[in-house]
């Protein structure tokens, strides 16, 4: 660790820039006093150091302008990166909705072949019988269970049907409007990046 009285290293190249001779001169100082004030031309040196001095002065403020611009264009990159991260997450979860809207359709689909399909309800409701019948050792409880299920289903069936059909409809409607969403986000993803 430095010492706390230690200059940074900016202020250490700033005193260093203070005692080096002009850079444009290629000259010590004392060479360009020597060659310039023999002549008479004192106010040339002063005149020389003057400009040495604004020269300086003027690469430094060139240097913080540069340094400015560094961190401006860092931080628009960052800008750049972070929007296109959010316009990217966008596409993932618009893509992941309409795979869940799918994914329910054929769910909704499998459960209305189900409720209209009498033969697989009669399988379901035989396997049904001969677990519970092993399990309780009853085969008149499970008779009756078999019985409620059995009128459950078909008491049921007609208001199951509709929620379903309901489900179906609302699902299938939106499913333009998600594919919609998807292309409308890609086609900002690929804006964003510049990609044909």
């Amino acid at each position: 660790a430095a010492p706390a009285d230690a200059p940074s290293p900016r202020a250490a190249a700033a005193s260093a820039d203070d005692a080096a001779p002009p850079a444009f001169l290629h000259l010590p100082e004392s060479d360009v006093q020597r060659h310039v004030a023999p002549q008479g031309n004192t106010g040339l040196v002063a005149a020389l150091r003057t400009a040495a001095t604004q020269q300086r002065h003027d690469d430094d403020d060139d240097d913080d302008e540069d340094d400015d611009d560094d961190e401006d264009d860092e931080k628009d990159a960052a800008e750049h990166h972070e929007e296109g991260w959010k316009k990217a997450s966008v596409v993932v979860a618009t893509r992941k909705l309409l795979q869940r809207n799918k994914a329910q359709q054929q769910q909704v689909a499998a459960m209305k072949a189900d409720i209209t399909s009498p033969y697989q309800f009669h399988a379901k409701l035989t396997s049904a019988y001969q677990a519970v019948a092993a399990d309780t050792k009853s085969p008149a409880l499970a008779d009756a269970l078999t019985n409620m299920w059995w009128e459950m289903r078909k008491y049921g069936t007609p208001f199951m049907l509709d929620h379903l059909e309901e489900r179906k409809r609302r699902l299938e409607a939106r499913e333009p409007m998600l594919e919609a969403d998807l292309a409308d986000a890609q086609t900002k993803l690929r804006g964003h990046y510049h990609v044909g």
